[in-house]
């Protein structure tokens, strides 16, 4: 498993490599503010680059095919992946799937702070989408300095059409500022155990934020999010999830972290 946190830079810094899809350009856009909307694209650009290195192939050949249980395939839900149809990369490390497969790679991304926690993992081909003739040219957006404007340029991404009949999951990812749990914390998406693990703390914030992390990371992973009713997950001693050294990864005092797993690798 890839696992890595990288900072999300700020309006008029330079994106990850990878294409913009239109659909990420138009999300972009209805958001306000600038450093929100940077954040975004280079959110979803970071971890197509990530999904890229795990499958061993060029991140401006991986577009996002995300799925939502309610609405279908489209710009949210979980994460899925699949090559443009321009994709021949005989140097590959995975025996990749033909244009418009759903590359056999789970994936999840948490934003906090001004930084991202990724994840992306090898696993056995269980979903596919119908082929497509997606296409991709080298670059599809820009980031202006000084206005921060995310803008069009001409290339694009063709859509493909193709209908994803399922979604690559299992594993998931959450990434938390302790400081957005001094003032607030989510007593009602806790169970009770989890309530008083959390009022008996020290460190009552930083507990609260570590128990979300690790609720968060394990809705991911079960491909669920916080549809249901989070109070149903109790993640305390549950060994699919685990705490993740803040420091290893690089971040600075004042986050937690967790990954989960519900697949064995």
């Amino acid at each position: 498993m890839l696992l890595r946190a990288v900072p999300l830079g700020s309006p008029g810094s330079v994106l990850p490599a990878g294409v913009c899809t239109p659909g990420e350009l138009e999300r972009a856009a209805a958001i306000l503010e600038p450093v929100r909307r940077h954040e975004f694209l280079a959110g979803r650009l970071a971890l197509r680059a990530l999904v890229a290195e795990a499958a061993g192939t060029d991140p401006r050949l991986v577009l996002p095919a995300y799925t939502c249980p309610d609405c279908g395939r489209g710009e949210h839900g979980a994460p899925g992946f699949v090559l443009a149809a321009s994709a021949h990369d005989g140097g590959a490390r995975l025996p990749l799937p033909g244009p418009g497969r759903l590359l056999p790679v789970a994936a999840s991304m948490s934003r906090a702070g001004g930084w991202a926690l990724l994840a992306a993992e090898v696993t056995p081909r269980g979903a596919e989408v119908t082929p497509c003739a997606a296409e991709v040219t080298p670059c599809a957006a820009e980031v202006t300095p000084r206005a921060a404007e995310v803008t069009p340029r001409a290339a694009e991404v063709t859509p493909c059409g193709a209908e994803v009949t399922g979604f690559v999951h299992g594993l998931g990812v959450d990434v938390a500022a302790v400081a957005d749990f001094r003032t607030a914390i989510p007593d009602a998406a806790f169970s009770a155990a989890e309530r008083r693990r959390a009022s008996k703390s020290a460190e009552r914030a930083w507990e609260a934020a570590r128990i979300w992390a690790r609720k968060e990371a394990l809705l991911k992973a079960l491909g669920s999010g916080l549809r249901g009713d989070p109070q149903s997950i109790e993640t305390l001693e549950d060994p699919r999830v685990r705490d993740i050294s803040p420091a290893a990864l690089g971040l600075p005092p004042g986050f937690v972290a967790a990954v989960a797993q519900t697949r064995r690798s």
